[in-house]
Order: structure tokens, then C-alpha cells, then sequence
């Protein structure tokens, strides 16, 4: 089950606003505004599809640029949220295994956090 079909699921479209972050951590490596602005581009069509499917739900989107773990717990606090939904991409083998990002939130969240496999 992935983040969608869980909201899907456990929330009513009135219940709930849902908040869409992506976070880029190795923004230094732009050369140019260029690519900067590519980027977040690219990062504002993909969370515009993700809406795309939540259209019954009232959304927000935000991008960031920094360290992971540290934007979201940020963002969570500034619009008080009351759960975090992760996607982990599981790997073979290592089922149990959570990288620094989703370790680094659980570990520092004030809310709820939940993690699902891709």
C-alpha cells in the first residue's frame, strides 16, 4: 500500500489537509540558476501529479532545499502537523533496514510517523 491509497483509506477529504514535500539535499552541486530552476521545476510537476490524485483532498505543496530530515521535521512543526506519512524504498534483503532521513525524523518527530514500503 503506498502513502496515496493509505490517505485514500483512513482520511475523509474533510477531515484532513494534506501537505506534499519534496526535498532536494545536494543543491551546492548547481552550476547555474538554470539548473536550480530546472529542478524545481521538475520537483513542481511531480508533486502536481501527486495533487492530481488527491483532487478530492484539499493540498499544499512545498519544496525545499536542504537537509532532509531537518526540512520536514521543520515544516511539520511550522503547520503543526499531526502525522507524518514516509515512502521507503525497501531494499532485497534489508526489510528492516530505514536510512538517516527516516531514522533521523522517528527519532525527532513531535507527531506521529508512519512508514511504508514503495
Amino acid at each position: 500500500m503506498n502513502s496515496l491509497s493509505l490517505i485514500k483509506e483512513l482520511y475523509l477529504p474533510k477531515n484532513v489537509e494534506i501537505h506534499l514535500i519534496m526535498v532536494k539535499e545536494n543543491f551546492y552541486d548547481f552550476r547555474s540558476k538554470e539548473e536550480f530552476d530546472e529542478v524545481r521545476k521538475d520537483y513542481k510537476g511531480f508533486l502536481e501529479e501527486v495533487m492530481h490524485q488527491l483532487e478530492e483532498y484539499q493540498t499544499v505543496s512545498y519544496i525545499a532545499f536542504g537537509s532532509a530530515g531537518s526540512e520536514i521535521l521543520d515544516y511539520a512543526q511550522e503547520i503543526e502537523a499531526n502525522s507524518i506519512i514516509m515512502e521507503k524504498s525497501f531494499k532485497k534483503n534489508w526489510p528492516l533496514n530505514v536510512g538517516s532521513t527516516t531514522t533521523y525524523i522517528v527519532k525527532n518527530a513531535k507527531c506521529i510517523v508512519m512508514i511504508l514500503p514503495e
